[in-house]
Formats: structure tokens, C-alpha cells, sequence
């Protein structure tokens, strides 16, 4: 297996299970900055929700009478814990409305849509901005009610005009150097 050293603290084994693989829609970097930090995954919750904000109906193409599948997890790095709301249209991605939820464990939806789906995601939108973290993810991740962070907002499609997934990563002022390519 792999293992990661924490200055100061030892060398530790990363539990294989759980650990992300690519492709990569974001990484956070060593405190050194010299690699990327080993992230693991863990499905909290799976659920199916209406919205009626703008990334809702681009997800649904339109359908106002969808639902989307809200999948919450807790993604791991070095001291801290990021809270993650990964949204998709179960209607078109089955395995994973399906599938155990400890098998998502670890998982990168990314990856497993690419290959059980043969559907090559093309495009990536991204935005980032400081804000309020939702008390949702301030009670996940271990933070004051109210406390600000970064939210971060990543769009995928096939193409332009088919929509993969839509997820916010709600990140803790101390979580890190995230790297986005």
C-alpha cells in the first residue's frame, strides 16, 4: 500500500479502500508544496432533490419536474476534512444511484462514469469564491457555525450541451493550497 509522512508526527499507511484515484478535477498540495496530498473519500448520505437554481435546471436539461441525485461525502486531506454535495441525474447514471454506498467510498464519480458508461467527460467549469460555509458542512467538517471558507463549484459535460455533474466543495480556511488545473 501507500504511505504518507506528517512532519513531525510519523509515517502513516493510507487505507487503499478509501483512497481517490484520477482523473483529477482538483488536488490540494503538500505544505512544501512540492506534490499532492493523498485524499480519501467517505459517502455520508445519498438522496434524491429538487432545486430551482440555475445549476438544477442545466443539470436536468431543463426538466423541471426531475429530481437529481445529491450525493454528500467527506473527502479527506492530511488534518483536514472537506464536506462535498456531488449532484447527477440518477435517470442517466444508474450504478451509481445504486450501487452499496460503501462501494462509492473512495470513489471517484469522475472515473466511474468514464468507464462504466464510456462517456469521456470534455469540458470543466469551475468557480471559486470565500464565503459563509453552510451549516451543513460546518457540522461535517468540524467548524464553527458561521465560519467562512472557500466554496468551490465544478461543472462537467460531455460535450457542450450534455451535462455530467454539478458538486460544491465547501473547504476550511485551513485546509490547504487546492490546485486546480
Amino acid at each position: 500500500g501507500f504511505v504518507t509522512r506528517k512532519q513531525g508526527r510519523g509515517t502513516f499507511v493510507t487505507t487503499l479502500e478509501r483512497r481517490v484515484g484520477s482523473p483529477w478535477l482538483f488536488r490540494f498540495l503538500t505544505v512544501d508544496e512540492s506534490d499532492f496530498v493523498l485524499m480519501s473519500t467517505k459517502v455520508i448520505a445519498r438522496k434524491n432533490v429538487k432545486s430551482t437554481a440555475a445549476w438544477f435546471k442545466w443539470l436536468a436539461m431543463d426538466g423541471d419536474s426531475k429530481k437529481m441525485l445529491q450525493i454528500d461525502r467527506l473527502i479527506h486531506i492530511e488534518d483536514s476534512m472537506i464536506f462535498n454535495r456531488y449532484y447527477l441525474d440518477p435517470e442517466r447514471f444508474p450504478v451509481i444511484a445504486s450501487m452499496p454506498l460503501r462501494e462509492l467510498h473512495g470513489a471517484n464519480f469522475a472515473g466511474l462514469i468514464q468507464s462504466t458508461y464510456k462517456l469521456p467527460i470534455t469540458h470543466v467549469a469551475r468557480t471559486a469564491q470565500c464565503a459563509q460555509l453552510p451549516e451543513a458542512a460546518c457540522r461535517h467538517i468540524g467548524v464553527s457555525t458561521g465560519s467562512y471558507g472557500l466554496v468551490v463549484e465544478i461543472a462537467t459535460s460531455a460535450g457542450r450541451t450534455r451535462p455530467v455533474s454539478y458538486q460544491q466543495l465547501f473547504v476550511p480556511a485551513n485546509a490547504g493550497k487546492i490546485f486546480i488545473s
